[in-house]
């Protein structure tokens, strides 16, 4: 049964929250090579479903967890200013980066005003410190 605790209720508040396209996601999964079982018609057609009862299956969340935590931890290194995650292969290059466990700065950003009003960082050069 589907609660406020559910992955598919975490997934969709979190993508909610930090503006990321669920398409964006699905995306990012493939690039990541977690697509397996978590097809963008299956993220899509989970989101969707009102039935309290729709959620992912438990393999598909245990895969599915970690990444939604790195990118929140991703998330939180960049506050104030919210990362503009709504390209996958920018947000893959980004998470890349960020698992290299090493504190990154962004020599060059361009900072992008969004639909919503929002304001963006997107990295354009990424120099790794050690």
């Amino acid at each position: 049964m589907s609660t406020a605790l559910s992955f598919k209720n975490r997934l969709a508040a979190w993508l909610k929250r930090r503006n990321m396209p669920a398409q964006t996601f699905a995306e990012l999964l493939k690039l990541d090579g977690l697509d397996s079982g978590a097809s963008q018609a299956k993220i899509f057609s989970v989101l969707r479903d009102p039935h309290p009862s729709a959620d992912f299956k438990n393999d598909v969340i245990e895969r599915l967890s970690p990444l939604l935590v790195e990118l929140e931890n991703m998330c939180l290194k960049f506050e104030p200013v919210p990362l503009d995650l709504r390209d996958a292969e920018k947000v893959h290059q980004l998470l890349t980066q960020f698992r290299g466990e090493r504190i990154f700065v962004l020599v060059l950003c361009e900072l992008l005003s969004g639909k919503d009003g929002e304001v963006y960082i997107e990295a354009k050069r990424i120099r790794r410190i050690k």
